[in-house]
């Protein structure tokens, strides 16, 4: 999650080309991630926190489809990292709530 977060805040910072409303749209999933990610780590994994960055991870992949919410059709290159980052995030969000249900399920 930590990873994801750091190429959601770089990428739009690196390259400049691009929809400003997706940039904009990953820099703020990004910086959710982030601090999603080190509440994890300073208070452990929950059911919150996962959800939050199921939620998005939703939110990144739907967005570029989203009528009138991002001009993506130019740029591709948004819409891909914002598809594969949102889903590789709903994949950690989920593994972490398996993983978490099971760990809870044992003790």
């Amino acid at each position: 999650m930590p990873a994801v977060s750091v190429l959601l805040l770089v990428m739009p910072m690196a390259t400049q080309a691009g929809s400003k409303d997706a940039q904009i749209d990953e820099m703020l999933v990004g910086l959710v991630v982030a601090f999603t990610a080190g509440w994890r780590v300073y208070r452990g994994g929950s059911l919150r926190s996962d959800v939050v960055v199921g939620l998005a991870g939703v939110w990144l992949l739907v967005s570029p489809f989203v009528p009138d919410a991002q001009n993506t059709a130019v740029y591709t290159a948004d819409r891909v990292l914002a598809v594969v980052a949102g889903g590789v995030l709903i994949v950690l969000s989920v593994a972490s709530m398996l993983l978490w249900r099971l760990d809870r399920g044992h003790t």
